[in-house]
């Protein structure tokens, strides 16, 4: 997967910063002693792999309590509007297996509200179908503090996804990562479209399409019921899918 990722991890009781050259440190007042550490640059491939080893090796001492998340950023300047729709639309179907992965006090948090609690996103993602609008162009600092940021789209040029609780774990951030870099690349696919997608998870069947876009990584939610937590996501996508122009 060639698609480059930042990302931001909070932690809290930093006493001593941290130096690493691919790092940057930023003092979170919201957090307790709290600060972020973001890639100063985003990464791909094996780069990204062991600058999140790296940095994650030297958070020794600093906590990660119910106050800290991990964001990641997933470049979406190579893809045209409908591939952008398209990983939206990936996303909002399969959120509510995705955040089977994250702390339950990450699920309904403000700071990152699901897709799935929010009917006023359908409401944008209507009107970005059927008027044909692109997001980038949209005001969208509404989405700000959304598990799935649409504003940095136009900010940064990135989907930005703010689900993942506070962890050190860089086999966890690399999974997290993984996980929505098979969305990003599955969206690319030639002549996909929001609608085409919604179909497919029909004739596929629910578990059938998750299978197809996550591969392998698909093993490690054997033990849910997949069929059940990706319905409410379709029916969402639905409102918007059928209804937009993506020629």
């Amino acid at each position: 997967m060639s698609c480059k990722v930042g990302v931001e991890i909070e932690c809290e009781g930093v006493e001593d910063v941290k130096e690493h050259p691919l790092w940057k440190f930023e003092r979170e007042e919201m957090l307790r002693g709290g600060a972020e550490y973001v890639l100063r640059s985003p990464l791909k491939g094996a780069s990204l792999k062991r600058a999140v080893i790296e940095m994650t090796k030297l958070l020794d001492v600093e906590k990660f309590t119910q106050r800290c998340s991990t964001h990641i950023h997933i470049d979406v300047r190579d893809m045209n509007r409908v591939q952008r729709m398209n990983f939206i639309t990936l996303y909002i179907m399969f959120e509510r297996v995705l955040l089977s992965l994250v702390e339950e006090n990450r699920v309904g948090n403000l700071f990152c509200l699901p897709a799935f609690d929010s009917n006023s996103l359908e409401e944008v993602l209507y009107d970005v179908a059927i008027k044909n609008l692109e997001l980038k162009d949209l005001s969208l600092e509404g989405w700000k503090y959304s598990a799935i940021n649409l504003a940095s789209i136009g900010r940064l040029g990135s989907l930005e996804f703010r689900a993942l609780h506070g962890t050190k774990d860089p086999k966890e951030i690399m999974n997290w990562i993984d996980l929505h870099l098979c969305m990003q690349e599955y969206a690319m696919g030639e002549g996909l479209t929001p609608e085409s997608i919604a179909i497919a998870s029909s004739a596929k069947g629910f578990t059938g399409i998750f299978e197809e876009v996550f591969g392998e990584l698909s093993k490690q939610f054997v033990h849910l019921d997949l069929e059940e937590l990706i319905r409410e996501g379709v029916q969402i996508v639905q409102f918007y899918a059928f209804t937009g122009d993506w020629t």
